[in-house]
């Protein structure tokens, strides 16, 4: 697979030196013969990681350093939450340098939740917007329980973008606009519907129900 990314011989040779074992050092490299190398399968859409990484691109070194086993990974980008760290990928046989800041995903799982007519509502989390391709930098309210007031007009899985005419992109903008919603008044709510390839903007109307 390896070679149909691009990935020379040449390339493969420095991978394999640099597990080789060092003459008189006291601390050795992992001397395992490495069974692969991490290829880039996709990305969180609206990262600089969308902007910068292709799939099939082959991590050749992470801070200088060869990194080839996902737990080396995880444990090098944890430690450095919020900074940048220097890659070097091979993409089609071809070397680059690139500079990455590693995201916070904590900051992308949603803490709290609104509660309203029945429905449970929170913004949309990460593992939403990579199981639906969505951009994290477009992120409204998703839809957790539609209830009584929104259930039938808005099903489970929506993304609910505005609310009686205010544009919503966080659970903040959510509960400021249902806020200005009277008992029993129809307020319209924009929406799509992330689980279809349309995700045609919707517009419902919703009756508001505060009381039951």
């Amino acid at each position: 697979m390896l070679r149909r990314l691009g990935f020379t011989e040449a390339q493969e040779r420095s991978v394999l030196q640099a597990h080789e074992p060092i003459e008189g050092a006291s601390v050795q490299p992992n001397s395992k013969r490495p069974k692969g190398m991490l290829v880039v399968d996709s990305f969180l859409p609206g990262t600089q990681a969308e902007e910068l990484l292709r799939p099939g691109d082959v991590l050749l070194r992470l801070d200088g350093q060869p990194c080839l086993v996902f737990a080396d990974l995880d444990d090098r980008l944890d430690s450095r939450v919020g900074q940048e760290v220097p890659l070097l990928i091979s993409r089609a046989g071809a070397e680059m340098e690139l500079r990455l800041k590693v995201a916070d995903l904590h900051e992308l799982i949603p803490h709290d939740f609104v509660e309203c007519a029945g429905g449970v509502f929170h913004q949309l989390s990460y593992h939403t917007c990579k199981r639906f391709h969505i951009s994290v930098q477009e992120r409204g309210v998703f839809v957790v329980q539609s209830g009584f007031g929104f259930g039938l007009e808005l099903p489970y899985h929506a993304v609910i973008s505005g609310v009686a005419g205010c544009a919503v992109s966080s659970l903040g903008d959510f509960s400021q606009a249902l806020a200005k919603v009277a008992d029993g008044d129809t307020f319209e709510v924009a929406w799509y519907n992330p689980t279809t390839n349309e995700r045609r903007k919707k517009r419902s109307s919703v009756r508001m129900e505060r009381t039951l």
